[in-house]
């Protein structure tokens, strides 16, 4: 079976790293464990390290027995994976699983849904091979193998809780740790001394016949072998621990106890568990390696609002803000790094009587060890950020969406009950319009109204071709067959040649089919169907579809959307700068959406609320004027 992770450890192209498991108590037929990163071509100019994949093969009663053991075998390899690389590395979950047993020609089979992993890739570390090698096998030859199990699923934790605000969560699992090792580390202590607990405990100052003294012992344990005699971060650690189990200090003070000690805190045990591994040279870039933020990394702009007003935030706004949109453009490794750029588009919401200075687009993020480190440092160019005025890109969502709600709602009434075969059109037409509406909403959301124009065309078309069926109710299902008809005969003139006979001549099959049920129902085919030409709605929207048209003959027209003229030249882009635009187009689609699905209730022999479909159209009216800022 094949089980997966979102990890930041990552195993280059063509490395790896395979087990074999058992026989044994704990495992009683041979497994082989096989780990890998999943590398992903997304069109960068390199490949893009994605999952942690765990493959799993061996026997087991059933597929799901399979499913609920083989996961829980991959865990440690997975935690130990963190511990080598120093980063977080996310559950394994069951991804696919099935029987490969020979001689047979039915296998069972089960996929458990896992988006693939995209976006820009988490900050991580490259395994390095031979030290995940020597781990691996100095695991499962270790005579304290449960205990070590589980200080490193402990560890794997604080990982994932390394990052701004969950330090505290982080020391919590260290000092987790720190007391599942205390034992293993006391009998590693007895034996390189060659004394008993009692021995060791009368030469380090603990008398044996006191009740306490094995507590003590342990105490000691913790203080001078793990934390290596560091008083103040052991007593911070522990303070900070029983603070939170026991609920004796503020979150405040164990967060801020926490942020003292954890980065400390991680050396010690992971000095602690390589001593139990058998590597105890502090000198080894293994035991240095320091523990890695992978969550906190931050883009953030700095700058200054100039003007007089009071208020810096845009009216109907509660405070000033950017509108923000990051995207990655290439991703470059050389060697183990990975260099990514970004293609960063801000404007400016604020008031109108105040403009914005801008001054340095920053990253931030924690450095390797305590405190905060400035990443990267860049100017921000006044010119590239453009100042903008009036309602956010939320007012134009919100009406869009509640034309898409509106629309559902009548759709979802008549899914309710069997639509015949001839009223099947009308539906297949409303799931059109409400399709292209939404694809138009993730353009727009984009900032690409440009690209949105096909797709607007595409509504007012079928909002018209609706209209045509309001104008002749009684005719409305002949009209809507004549339709599909003639759409049913356009593309079977496109299969006519000797290799799609076959396929023509099916589709001229059901254009026979759908004359003689017509017959049989009595209902009347018009001769001549009303041009869409000729409809309210399209000669409403002419303006608009002219320039959508010369738009898409992509000359002059086009080329003037994508571009800006500036004091310092012609600059081309790929998303519009037109929030004007933006909420026209928004408009338009939530007028004619909502157009298409009053006519489709009525057909359809459905209620609806006039009213509401009225407000809408109201709201999507105010979106189209130009003093809809």
């Amino acid at each position: 079976m094949v089980v997966r992770a979102r990890s930041s450890a990552r195993f280059l192209p063509g490395q790896g790293q395979e087990v074999l498991l058992g026989p044994g108590p704990q495992v009683p037929t041979q497994l082989r464990i096989r780990l890998q990163t999943r590398w992903a071509d997304e069109g960068f100019t390199s490949q893009v390290p994605r999952e942690l994949v765990i493959e799993v093969r061996g026997e087991a009663p059933s597929l799901d027995a399979a499913v609920s053991h083989f996961p829980q075998v991959a865990r440690p390899f997975a935690a130990l994976l963190a511990f080598c690389a120093n980063v977080a590395v996310g559950t394994p979950e069951a991804h696919i699983a099935y029987d490969i047993s020979a001689g047979t020609d039915e296998r069972e089979f089960l996929e458990v849904f896992l988006p693939d992993e995209g976006g820009l890739p988490a900050v991580g570390r490259i395994v390095r091979i031979e030290e995940y090698t020597d781990l691996v096998g100095a695991l499962l030859r270790s005579t304290v193998g449960r205990r070590l199990g589980q200080a490193l699923q402990h560890y794997e934790l604080a990982l994932r809780n390394w990052h701004y605000g969950g330090e505290y969560l982080a020391m919590a699992h260290l000092y987790m740790a720190v007391e599942t090792l205390t034992v293993a580390i006391l009998r590693d202590e007895c034996h390189r001394r060659g004394l008993d607990q009692e021995r060791l405990a009368r030469e380090v100052g603990i008398d044996p016949d006191e009740r306490r003294w094995k507590s003590a012992l342990e105490t000691w344990c913790r203080a001078e072998l793990i934390f290596q005699g560091d008083p103040e971060a052991y007593r911070s650690a522990k303070s900070a621990s029983d603070g939170l189990e026991h609920g004796i200090l503020d979150l405040s003070a164990i967060h801020q106890k926490a942020v003292a000690a954890a980065s400390a805190t991680f050396g010690y045990v992971r000095f602690a568990i390589l001593r139990l591994f058998g590597f105890e040279d502090p000198a080894t870039e293994l035991a240095r390696r320091p523990p890695r933020d992978v969550l906190s990394m931050r883009k953030m702009v700095r700058g200054h609002f100039v003007g007089p007003a009071e208020d810096p935030a845009p009216a109907g706004e509660p405070y000033p803000r950017l509108e923000w949109n990051s995207s990655v453009k290439d991703i470059v490794r050389v060697g183990n790094r990975f260099n990514a750029t970004f293609q960063e588009d801000m404007r400016v919401w604020c008031a109108p009587d105040i403009g914005f200075r801008g001054s340095s687009f920053e990253v931030r993020g924690r450095d390797d060890g305590d405190g905060v480190s400035l990443v990267g440092v860049e100017p921000v160019p006044v010119l590239d950020v453009e100042v903008t005025y009036g309602p956010t890109g939320a007012a134009w969502q919100s009406v869009l969406r509640r034309a898409q709600r509106f629309t559902t709602q009548i759709a979802s009434r008549v899914a309710e009950v069997a639509v015949q075969p001839l009223y099947a059109t009308f539906f297949g037409q409303i799931s059109e319009a409400l399709a292209l509406a939404e694809a138009i909403e993730v353009l727009l959301l984009d900032r690409r109204p440009i690209e949105s124009f096909g797709l607007l065309r595409g509504m007012v078309l079928c909002a018209a071709r609706f209209e045509t069926y309001e104008c002749d109710p009684d005719s409305a299902v002949g009209t809507a067959a004549r339709w599909s008809m003639e759409s049913l005969k356009r593309i079977s003139s496109l299969y006519s040649g000797d290799s799609g006979a076959e396929f023509s001549n099916a589709l001229e099959g059901r254009v026979l089919g759908i004359s003689e049920l017509l017959s049989h129902l009595g209902l009347h085919i018009p001769e001549r169907e009303v041009g869409i030409d000729a409809t309210e709605i399209y000669r409403e929207h002419w303006d608009a579809i002219r320039y959508i048209d010369e738009v898409e003959h992509w000359g002059e027209l086009a080329i003037s959307l994508h571009s800006k003229s500036t004091p310092e030249g012609l600059n081309f882009f790929t998303r519009a700068t037109s929030d004007e635009l933006i909420r026209m187009i928004a408009g338009t689609a939530t007028r004619v959406l909502v157009y298409s699905a009053v006519i489709f209730a009525e057909i359809m022999d459905q209620v609806v609320e006039l009213a509401e479909a009225v407000e809408i159209d109201l709201a999507g009216q105010v979106l189209e004027s130009e003093d809809s800022e």
